[in-house]
Formats: C-alpha cells, sequence, structure tokens
C-alpha cells in the first residue's frame, strides 16, 4: 500500500530500529540516524530519538517520549518540551547569546532565554535585543491589553499590573555599579513602607524613609504615626520646614478644622495670625481682638 515498515526482530526491550545516515564507502561511518527505541516488552512502547555527529559517531540530541513529551538535549524530558542545556550569562556584547532559547527576525532582532549561573544568583532571563547584544530593544507584555500578575493567579480586575505574594509584597529600584542608592516599596500589614540606602542586595537592609499607615497616617522618621502627619526629628535636625512663594503670595501654612474653619495661619510677611485671616498690624503675633509683639 506505499507503507514503509520496519518491524523489530523480537521482542526483547531496548531494541532500536534505526534509519542511519553513513559516509561514503568504504568508511560507511555513521553520523546520524533517527531510532525507535523499544523501552519495555510489555505494550511495547517506543520512543523515537534523533541523533547527530561526525564521522567518530552519532549521539542523540533529540528524542520524543511515549506520551508525547519532546525533550532536546536529555532523555528525560518533564514538560511537553524539555530543553536541558548549560546555564550562562547573557553576554552585554557581541553576536554569541549563549541562551538556551533564541528567536531571530528578519529585521536582525531576537530574543534570548536562557538560565544563569551563580554569578546571576541562579537566575533566569529574558532579553530582546539587535544581534548585536550591546543594542537592547524594548520587551513588550500584553501589547494588545490584559492585566499582568506577579506572584498571584488572580491580578486585579483594574490593574495593569498586580505583585502578589504571601506575606510582604516588595517593589525594588535598583542601579548597577558600586556606590548607588537603591530605593524600594513595601507592602506589609496594611502599611506601604518607603525605604532607601546605598547597594542594598534587599528591601529589608534599607533604611526606612516614610510610611503610610493603614489608619492613612503618615510617618517621615517615624514607624508607628499617630497623626496624619507625624515627623520624628533626630537631635540637631530640622523636623518640618515650610516655605511659601514670598511677598504678595498665599500664605506657606494654613491651619484649621475639615470643615474649612480657619484656626490660624503663618501669612506672606511671617506673622502669625490667630483667629483672623489678614492684619494690618505691624505685630508679630496677631489673635483676633488682641496683638502681642
Amino acid at each position: 500500500s506505499g507503507n514503509i515498515k520496519i518491524t523489530f526482530p523480537d521482542s526483547n526491550t531496548g531494541l532500536k530500529n534505526k534509519i542511519s545516515f553513513v559516509t561514503e564507502s568504504p568508511h560507511q561511518d555513521e553520523t546520524a540516524y533517527i531510532a525507535a527505541d523499544r523501552t519495555a516488552v510489555s505494550s511495547a512502547p517506543t520512543v523515537l530519538v534523533f541523533a547527530t555527529g561526525t564521522a567518530s559517531g552519532a549521539s542523540e540530541k533529540m528524542r520524543i517520549d511515549t506520551s508525547g513529551k519532546l525533550g532536546l538535549g536529555t532523555t528525560a524530558p518533564k514538560g511537553k518540551f524539555t530543553i536541558l542545556g548549560t546555564a550562562a550569562e547573557l553576554p552585554s556584547s557581541g553576536t554569541t547569546a549563549n541562551s538556551l532559547i533564541q528567536l531571530k527576525s528578519n529585521l536582525t532582532t531576537e530574543l534570548n532565554i536562557g538560565l544563569n549561573t551563580v554569578t546571576g544568583d541562579y537566575g533566569a532571563y529574558i532579553q530582546a535585543s539587535d544581534n548585536n547584544l550591546a543594542v537592547p530593544y524594548n520587551l513588550h507584555l500584553q501589547p494588545n491589553g490584559g492585566n499582568v500578575g506577579i506572584g498571584t493567579l488572580s491580578p486585579m480586575t483594574d490593574a495593569a499590573l498586580t505583585l502578589g505574594a504571601s506575606s510582604e509584597v516588595g517593589l525594588g529600584f535598583s542601579r548597577t555599579g558600586s556606590g548607588k542608592f537603591d530605593a524600594g516599596i513595601l507592602v506589609t500589614s496594611g502599611h506601604i513602607v518607603f525605604k532607601g540606602g546605598v547597594d542594598s542586595t534587599s528591601l529589608a537592609s534599607l533604611n526606612e524613609l516614610m510610611r503610610i499607615d493603614s489608619s492613612g497616617n503618615v510617618g517621615i522618621n517615624e514607624t508607628s504615626p499617630s497623626a496624619k502627619l507625624h515627623v520624628s526629628a533626630a537631635y540637631n535636625e530640622t523636623g518640618l520646614k515650610v516655605l511659601g512663594g514670598g511677598a504678595g503670595y498665599n500664605s506657606p501654612l494654613i491651619v484649621g478644622a475639615a470643615s474649612g474653619t480657619e484656626y490660624m495661619r503663618v501669612d506672606d510677611d511671617g506673622r502669625l495670625l490667630v483667629g483672623t485671616t489678614s492684619s494690618s498690624s505691624a505685630a508679630t503675633i496677631v489673635c483676633q481682638g488682641s496683638s502681642s509683639s
């Protein structure tokens, strides 16, 4: 019927039916082959093996196992497509990427995906670039819309990016090189904490600069703010400085109730006005009905 059948000689395991590719006579060196490898007797499970090499011998490079999993560089694929390769850092220049997966376009652009060594803390990378790795390009996530979740399978429906964790959630900002100032935002127990420091490897080691607690109080150099704005200053430090726009501008400081009732203000001439919003008095402190200097 036009089919080609290659029959195993018996029912033993470990048998291979191969299509071999060999060099010319009289050498007949096997440089590549495709083999059906019978891995057991019962039910005759068979994997398909692809091997390449040189005149000194061919070795397996890829296989499709009995469950349809494809392994590249491995004889035991765990996912539908498993790649086993050497971990390597992505060079910052040149045309040799050392990545495990590389996508290239006709525009000399490429995308490299790989796994790091100890130098990269055993992490992974995704890098878009020109074929010269010294020219990086943008990496677009969800360019047609859709939310992104990191650490969560349920990103917020109205947030482009949701960070999730079982306890604290942090976002770090770091510049490469030594002597650089690092910063971070940490969300913990309903508090939003702003942190900063130099050359830090973790948010925990950065110094707390400000926090907004779960009740909306803001603390500057204060981890337990007890007012809407709570500023704590060390000895010989200025705790709070309020500057206006100069003479003829609005008062730089006004204190009053949420209803709009004003209690006192410092006007643009530097006078403290209590119970009044303006005064022609030359006194430094003016109270409604009296004045003092």
